[in-house]
């Protein structure tokens, strides 16, 4: 079974939205679109329909996972989607990637394409050794990194020491007016920390790490998070 295209994301919340806009825009298409994960990927194996797949979405890990069990295989692949590609290229995602677009890379006309909100200057010594890098076309827009005037920014930098003292002090206004605040670290075990750190301040937190945590557990702190966000805009 192989699919005429897939898209390849860094996380399965992504794909899955991915999926959801694919769906509504093929509707009164005759297209298979079908999301896959990474887990339980023998008993997917050995329980799956073999049915016609058009599109194929997934996270690199997962849709990995999928190819190397050879629950599909990629003889009839034309086109080969990487959304986010500048987190697919750093160092945490990088070793994954090239090992799926290697897998992929079966037909001899494909189209390649790379989409994300900047172009990674290590495009070429992630993925040089699979394809060209010198024969992308970028295609860019003149608006790309421009700040909306409705929006307001600002950079902190931060001391060396007693980091989370300041994280603190920095969202303590937002926390004392019950605003949201989403959190972004460069490691997951960085994310177990704060949330830890900001539950036992009396701060309710919500933790999504990557592939560390369980699919059911982040999927149950999905819906706390919406529950959440409804209640305060009540």
């Amino acid at each position: 079974m192989s699919p005429l295209a897939v898209i390849a994301t860094p996380g399965r919340e992504l794909a899955s939205q991915i999926k959801d806009v694919a769906e509504a825009l093929c509707a009164d298409l005759d297209i298979n679109i079908k999301f896959v994960t990474g887990s339980s990927t023998q008993s997917k194996i050995e329980n799956t329909h073999r049915d016609r797949v058009d599109l194929l979405v997934g996270s690199t890990g997962g849709l990995s996972k999928m190819f190397g069990g050879n629950l599909f295989f990629s003889d009839f692949i034309d086109t080969i989607v990487l959304d986010e590609v500048d987190t697919l290229v750093d160092d945490s995602f990088k070793a994954i990637t090239s090992e799926l677009l290697a897998k992929l890379r079966k037909k001899l006309e494909q189209q390649l394409i790379f989409a994300g909100a900047t172009f990674p200057s290590n495009l070429n010594t992630s993925l040089g050794h699979i394809i060209d890098t010198e024969d992308l076309e970028i295609i860019q827009t003149r608006h790309l990194h421009r700040v909306l005037p409705n929006v307001y920014q600002k950079f902190i930098k931060s001391p060396k020491v007693g980091r989370l003292d300041y994280l603190l002090d920095v969202i303590e206004p937002d926390v004392d007016k019950k605003r949201k605040v989403l959190i972004f670290c460069n490691k997951a075990s960085t994310a177990a920390y704060i949330n830890h750190s900001l539950n036992e301040q009396g701060i309710p937190t919500l933790h999504f790490a990557g592939g560390n945590m369980n699919p059911s557990t982040r999927h149950k702190h999905f819906i706390m998070s919406t529950e959440f966000n409804e209640n305060l805009s009540q």
